[in-house]
């Protein structure tokens, strides 16, 4: 099929296949329908008629079980299921020293540093390291602390839960508990 569009905007000349032209082109250039108007030629006889099945030379008998096969390697022998390592139980923290030195101990130190881990000890003193504690307590219990009441908690304890994972959300909407990893520091800061 040959086509031949002219318009003031382009030229286009087309040659293949009719059904092409009416399915895809057609649409988008416009134009008339297009017919095949190639005859078809005519296939020989022996193409009309089926052929016979191929034939497969037969198959080797393969060895018996146990017997080497040339050219493929034995499979390994079986192993055990792997076995996960089990983590190391988290140190729980242990308060040697009364809560006020700890805090004092800090808040001489001064600095930023200072502020993240009286939050951290403050979430473990009022929480044990075992159930969640409310933001609005720890907040409360680290300003009543000298040293430290002008600490902005808040966003010292949601950095702690975004940030360095030291703490994850609670049970409630505004409270947050230790993680592992927190527990670990705060035994660290304790010892």
């Amino acid at each position: 099929m040959r086509v031949r569009i002219r318009t003031t905007a382009f030229d286009m000349t087309y040659e293949g296949r009719a059904a092409l032209w009416n399915e895809f082109l057609r649409p988008l250039f416009g134009g008339p329908e297009a017919v095949d108007l190639a005859p078809r030629r005519a296939e020989p006889e022996s193409a009309r008629t089926p052929a016979a099945p191929e034939r497969r030379p037969p198959a080797e008998v393969p060895p018996r079980r146990g017997e080497p096969q040339p050219g493929v390697r034995p499979a390994a022998p079986a192993r055990p299921p792997a076995q996960r390592p089990q983590p190391a139980p988290v140190p729980e923290p242990v308060l040697a020293v009364p809560a006020e030195e700890i805090f004092a101990q800090l808040a001489a130190a001064g600095g930023r540093r200072a502020d993240k881990d009286a939050v951290l000890v403050a979430v473990w003193l009022r929480s044990r390291g075992v159930r969640s504690v409310a933001m609005d307590d720890v907040v409360r219990w680290v300003n009543a602390q000298p040293g430290f009441r002008e600490t902005r908690v808040k966003p010292l304890l949601l950095k702690h839960v975004n940030r360095s994972k030291m703490l994850l959300p609670g049970e409630d909407r505004d409270s947050v508990q230790l993680s592992p990893k927190g527990r670990r520091y705060v035994a660290q800061l304790l010892a």
